[in-house]
Parts: C-alpha cells; sequence; structure tokens
C-alpha cells in the first residue's frame, strides 16, 4: 500500500522536477562527506597540537581534561536544571560516604577527584590513609648471580621502603615460604652444594629464626601453600629427580608426614591456597615445561584434575587475589615471560591478565589489601631487584621500589600485622609422628596417658 503511494506521489512530480531534487542530494550527500572528512582532520590536528603543547610543557592534558569536563557538566546543568540542595563536596565530605567512594573508585578515578576538587582531595586522602594496607611483605633467600643468600628483608606498605631482617640460619635458593600462626615458614632450597631438608621459622615478635624438624624429603624448586593451620609442600627437585610427593606439617604436633602425590612431577612449579583446596600449576617435569594444573582437597587428601593453563611455564609466581588465582611470569624453553594468567574457578577456566612491566622468572609474589606483589627473579639476563604492583580493580601494573639487593629464586609470604603466634605452634621434640599415630594418641584416655 505505502509502495503504490510513494510511486504514485512520485508520478506525480515532474521529471525535470524529481532530477533536480536527485542532484540537490547528491550535491548535499558529497559536501557531508566532506564536512566529515574534515572534520576527522581537525580532530587528528587538534589531537597532535595538543601532544606538542604538553611536551612542551605548555599545557597540561590533566588540566585540559579537567576544565573540558567542568564546561560539559556546566551545559548539562543549564540544559537540564534541578534544585540541588547540596553539592558532590559536601555529599563526599561524609564520612561514611567518603570511606564507600574511596573503597570502589580505583586509583585513576580518586587521582581524578581528588584533582578536580580541594576539599575531594582532603577528604578522600583523609579516608586513604585510613584504608592503606598494613601488612607486610617478606622476601627471603635466593641468589644475587655471585652467592645462595640468607639474608631477607620485607616491604612495608606504610612508607614502602625496604627494611632488612636478621639473616636465615641458612643459605637458600629456590626455597618456598609460608605464613602459618603469624610467623614465617621457610622450607627447602639449594645451599650451592646440595638440595636441603630442612625449614626453618621467623617469630617477628623477636626477630629471631628457629630450626624445625627437617622435612621428609630434600626439596629445591618445591612449592607451597597453608590450608586450615597446616603447612602443605610439594614437588621441588632432590637433586637426582624431579619429586610429585606431597608432605604436610602440622605446627601442633611439630611434625611432617606423607600425603598422596600429585600426578605429576613437578620442578619449580607453583603453589596457592584458595576456597580450601591447595592449586598447583606448571613446573617442569624435566623433559617439558608443563601447562597442566592440579588441586589438592585436604578432607579427601585427593587430588583433582584443573583445566591447564594457556601457556606452558615453569618458576612461575601464584598467588591468589579476590577469589582469582593469578599465575605470573615464569620460563618456557629457556625464556623467561611477562605473560599472566588468571583462573576463575566458578567458570572452571583461564584468562590472560595484563602482563607485567617485566619478564620474570623465578620471582617472587603475594597479596596485600586486594593487590598483587611481585619482586626479583631474572629477565633473561641479569637477577632482578625490582618490585611491582597489580591492582585487579584497574588491571594496572605500577613500579615500586626495589628491593635492597637482587633476588632470583627466592620466596615471599604476606605477614600481617594483626597476626600473633598461636600458643599451639610449638615444635615437639621426637621423631615424625604418622597420622594413624595422632588419630590413636587423640582416642587415648587420661588414664592412659598417665601410666
Amino acid at each position: 500500500m505505502w509502495k503504490d503511494r510513494s510511486e504514485s506521489s512520485s508520478s506525480r512530480i515532474p521529471g525535470s522536477r524529481l532530477e533536480h531534487l536527485y542532484a540537490s542530494v547528491a550535491c548535499l550527500h558529497k559536501d557531508y562527506i566532506g564536512l566529515k572528512a574534515r572534520l576527522v582532520e581537525l580532530q587528528e590536528e587538534n589531537i597532535a597540537l595538543h601532544e606538542v603543547l604538553a611536551e612542551s610543557g605548555v599545557l597540561s592534558m590533566t588540566k585540559l581534561e579537567i576544565r573540558t569536563h567542568k564546561r560539559r557538566f556546566s551545559r548539562a546543568r543549564r540544559q537540564h536544571p534541578c534544585a540541588w540542595p547540596g553539592s558532590l563536596p559536601q555529599a563526599v565530605g561524609i564520612p561514611g560516604p567518603a570511606f564507600q567512594v574511596s573503597r570502589f573508585l580505583g586509583l585513576p578515578t580518586k587521582r581524578a577527584l581528588r584533582a578536580v576538587c580541594r576539599v575531594l582531595e582532603t577528604t578522600i586522602g583523609e579516608v586513604e590513609k585510613k584504608m592503606r594496607p598494613t601488612g607486610r611483605l617478606y622476601v627471603c633467600g635466593g641468589t644475587d648471580g655471585q652467592e645462595r643468600l640468607s639474608s631477607a628483608e620485607r616491604f612495608n606498605l606504610s612508607n614502602g621502603t625496604w627494611e632488612v631482617l636478621p639473616p636465615m640460619i641458612h643459605r637458600r635458593y629456590g626455597i618456598t615460604a609460608s605464613v602459618l600462626h603469624g610467623r614465617l615458614y621457610v622450607c627447602g632450597g639449594f645451599n650451592g652444594q646440595e638440595a636441603l631438608s630442612s625449614a626453618e621459622r621467623f617469630d617477628p615478635g623477636s626477630g629471631t629464626w628457629e630450626l624445625l624438624l627437617p622435612m621428609t624429603e630434600k626439596r629445591f624448586g618445591a612449592a607451597s601453600g597453608v590450608i586450615n593451620g597446616q603447612l602443605y609442600v610439594c614437588g621441588g627437585s632432590n637433586g637426582q629427580e624431579r619429586l610429585c610427593s606431597l608432605e604436610r606439617f602440622d605446627p601442633c604436633w611439630g611434625a611432617w608426614e606423607h600425603l598422596t602425590s600429585m600426578t605429576f612431577r613437578r620442578f619449580g612449579t607453583a603453589a596457592a591456597p584458595m576456597d580450601g583446596f591447595l592449586y598447583v600449576c606448571g613446573g617442569s617435569d624435566g623433559r617439558h615445561d608443563l601447562n597442566s594444573a592440579e588441586r589438592f582437597d585436604p578432607d579427601m587428601e585427593v587430588w583433582l584434575a584443573v583445566p591447564s593453563m594457556e601457556q606452558q611455564r615453569s618458576f612461575a609466581a601464584a598467588a591468589t587475589v579476590n577469589g582469582r588465582l593469578y599465575v605470573c611470569g615464569g620460563i618456557k624453553d629457556k625464556l623467561e615471560l611477562s605473560s599472566v594468567e588468571c583462573y576463575i574457578p566458578e567458570q572452571q577456566q583461564w584468562v590472560h591478565s595484563q602482563p607485567m612491566m617485566e619478564r620474570r622468572g623465578k620471582a617472587s609474589c603475594g597479596t596485600i589489601g586486594g593487590c598483587l606483589y611481585i619482586c626479583g627473579g631474572s629477565n633473561g639476563q641479569e637477577q632482578l631487584s625490582s618490585a611491582e604492583r597489580f591492582d585487579p580493580t584497574t588491571r594496572c601494573w605500577e613500579p615500586l621500589k626495589g628491593m635492597t639487593q637482587r633476588r632470583c629464586g627466592a620466596s615471599a609470604a604476606v605477614l600481617l600485622p594483626t597476626a600473633t603466634p598461636s600458643p599451639r605452634s610449638r615444635p615437639v621434640c621426637g621423631v615424625s609422628t604418622s597420622r594413624r599415630q595422632r588419630q590413636q594418641m587423640a582416642w587415648t584416655t587420661p588414664h592412659q596417658v598417665i601410666a
């Protein structure tokens, strides 16, 4: 019907006039294309002009963006007037809203808000001080390229500096570290002559190291994690072969015990606890770098398969951030990596994350305040002392102050200042006690103990 009407209306227009209309439309379209091209040229010239002025120091891009934002916001207010009894600075100036705003904004947005308004700069700055994480990243051992190290240091987030700690009892390279009951546990490693089975722990209250009962096997290039108040150590090498074994340290008994072995031998593997499981990723079986992953269920004492990573990697660093497992860097085919993968457990899949600023193999990492901290390692040419931090909310890496010395093959763990050592975490002198023996002792009556 509509087609008939258009055809009938067109038929009523004289042919010469219709041709004139078509010519006018074609001319307008040509002018539109020309104006659009000219607009693109002007936009490019505008961007180039801004870059030239900014490089010469005449123009501040931040101030330009702020001024543009103010003009656009003022125009929108004029077009859509409304009676607001308060203002944004007044609303955000209240402690409650200020805390929530600072909590969810992210670093770039907070910086923009603080640059826009002096009131917001003061308020958000005060809230940030209260929200600032207070944990410390402890980094121990490794090698500086010349010798195996016994030194240790920690990163203080409150002032962004590294503090030197008392040295460990033994020199250790390729070690693994975890925090248990407010103390730092360091296990295994290589002292330059042999793989180590020894373990020691650091008490931040007294600032001293003490030796523990040795592990059941010599291990370097192993991985560890704490689940339900117990320390698990798996994989590595004893100097002769790659290991797939797993053992657990119970601080109540001060003893080590063997558990179910992993599916694969893993030397230079990365591990981190998440949701009550110990996730183990990558490593080397002696022939190939691995991309396979698995997790240990401490309740069932079994290993369960996990989807493989996108990339093969050994000597990577792993940590859990906000319910996600991040595996950073590592080595593939003798090449250090800067890539990062993130495992999402509810989707059972790996996704690529923003790569690090540097290639890092045999680096150390930990999580504080919802951010991932990684330091040291090797870029393939030299051992590193540099450090960087990843914020998952902004998906950005930023450099931090470097460590006091280069460290490759070190290990890191996070110790919170509020964590107090448990009175139960004292080692029991004597031989290692098996799981069955402990169960029998747990069922022993008081009269039997006295006897």
